[in-house]
Order: structure tokens, then C-alpha cells, then sequence
């Protein structure tokens, strides 16, 4: 249990074999994480830290796994004495000690989906945590500034917002990262069109895992812009014409979409985003 694949600290719980199994000891940064003291917490069960979200059988399944003599692991929402929860990496296995199994944890970088929905000003969609990752939620933000209404995005991908100069390997690595519970970060190029103009940006863009129904439950991708570095206007007129948009890219060229269209006005800003 001292092999640490995940970042942040460790905080070790010992369990007796008895059934159910009771609280022994715990390290000090245990008690600190969960704000118990020693004097409450032995002789408890582990009902002490679980909660709405908390997976009973998978608690049942890592301590019989541990206490016949083998390692598992799992993820597991645990609440703190203040009654709020969090996402734990829990690696179990068979103690030192005589009769005895441990819980080593790791607190994942998760939100609560109230936190991840909360609208505050950023530029933010909330995503599925299963392929393909669509959309299931969006700020008012986020819709106006790729001008897209909430509508047209629910249950579409983020790929309405990608290109040919998006790097689709950095971009799935995030995802996957996330789904592990592990914040991630990347610089992406999005695109957006409006009206008459092509514009592709260098965004800053971070997924966090989210909290739902005891696990990872949908991802969080909040994105800031670095820069505009291309910008393209279209040969627009009143008739339908031809769009034939094309990017450079380094030293390669991209035809980005051929189709026979009549472009869009610019659309309107959502009230909630307007002056």
C-alpha cells in the first residue's frame, strides 16, 4: 500500500477482520481530511464517513478483498464530519498487523456537480463521463461566445467547436485523465463562425472530473482564450454561395468544409449575457 499512483497525500485507515469491520487506527492526516478525532472513530464502522453517494457494496468488496490477503482498489465518495463529500482514490490490501486490512486514500480533483454548474461568468461546458462525451450542460457564457444557443448543443459533442488545427491526441488525453479523477490541463485551437468570419483561437482549457451517482459522472472543460491567431473572412453574399474555407496550419494546408450555403446573421446574444 506504499506505492502511490496518484498525486496528493495518502491517509491510511486500519480495519479489524471482525464483521462488520471497525476502526483501529488511522494516520494523522486521516483525522485531519475527515475531521474526526481518535476518541470518536475506533470501535466505528465505516458508516462514520459515508453518505448519499458512498457505494456500499463497493466498501464490502475492497475489505473482503483486502482481508483475504489481496490488493484492489476502487473510487468511493466519503464525507467529512462537516457532511461534505468528496472523491477518493482507495487502495486496500492486507496489513502488517495480525487480522487486520488497510485503506490507503487519495483525494481525487473533483468537483460537486453543484459546483461544476454554478454560473459564474466562465467559459465552461459540462460533458457525459462516457464516450462520446457530449454535451450536458452549457454556460450562458460559453453559448454566447461560440454563438451557439443551449439548445443546439445539448447532446452534440464538442467537436462543432473543433478543427483541423485542434490537436485531437492532447485533446482525448485530457478526457481520459479526467476520468481517472485527475484535473487536466491543455492548449487546444477552437474555432467559431459567425456570420461572415472564421476565427481560430489558442484556448487554455481544463477538464475536471465531477461528482455524480458515486463516481465520475461528467466532466467539467472550462476554457480561457489565449489568442486569436487566424481570422477569415468569407465571401458572402446575398445568394447562396460556395464555402470553401482554408487554414494554414504550419506547413500544411486544410480545406475546412466545402458546402453550398447561405451564412447566417451573427447570432444574438443570450439575455443573461447581454449589457
Amino acid at each position: 500500500l506504499h506505492t502511490r499512483r496518484h498525486r496528493g497525500a495518502m491517509h491510511v485507515l486500519s480495519l479489524s477482520s471482525e464483521s462488520p469491520p471497525r476502526i483501529v487506527d488511522a494516520s494523522p492526516s486521516w483525522y485531519r481530511q475527515f475531521g474526526f478525532e481518535l476518541a470518536t472513530c475506533r470501535g466505528r464502522t465505516l458508516s462514520l464517513v459515508q453518505g448519499p453517494e458512498s457505494n456500499p457494496k463497493t466498501i464490502r468488496n475492497l475489505i473482503e478483498t483486502a482481508q483475504n490477503g489481496q490488493q484492489t482498489q476502487a473510487r468511493l465518495v466519503l464525507y467529512a464530519s462537516s457532511g461534505v463529500g468528496a472523491l477518493f482514490h482507495v487502495h486496500a490490501g492486507p496489513s502488517a498487523y495480525f487480522q487486520r486490512c488497510e485503506l490507503a486514500l487519495t483525494r481525487c480533483d473533483a468537483l460537486s456537480f453543484e459546483e461544476a454548474a454554478y454560473e459564474d461568468g466562465a467559459v465552461k461546458v459540462l460533458l457525459r463521463a462516457r464516450k462520446p462525451f457530449k454535451v450536458a450542460h452549457v454556460s450562458a457564457v460559453f453559448a454566447s461566445t461560440y454563438g451557439f444557443s443551449p439548445e443546439a448543443l445539448a447532446n452534440r459533442t464538442l467537436s462543432l467547436i473543433q478543427g483541423p488545427g485542434t490537436d485531437a491526441k492532447a485533446w482525448n488525453a485530457a478526457l481520459a485523465g479526467a476520468l481517472e479523477g485527475e484535473k487536466r490541463k491543455a492548449r487546444l485551437q477552437t474555432y467559431t463562425c459567425s456570420g461572415s468570419e472564421v476565427r481560430r483561437d489558442l484556448t487554455k482549457v481544463r477538464v475536471t472530473p465531477v461528482i455524480h451517482g458515486g463516481d465520475v459522472g461528467y466532466l467539467l472543460v472550462t476554457m480561457g482564450k489565449c489568442k486569436t491567431d487566424y481570422v477569415k473572412q468569407l465571401d458572402c453574399t446575398d445568394k447562396a454561395v460556395t464555402r470553401s474555407v482554408t487554414f494554414s496550419d504550419n506547413t500544411r494546408e486544410y480545406n475546412y468544409g466545402r458546402r453550398r450555403v447561405r451564412p447566417p446573421p451573427p447570432p444574438p446574444l443570450l439575455p443573461s449575457a447581454q449589457p
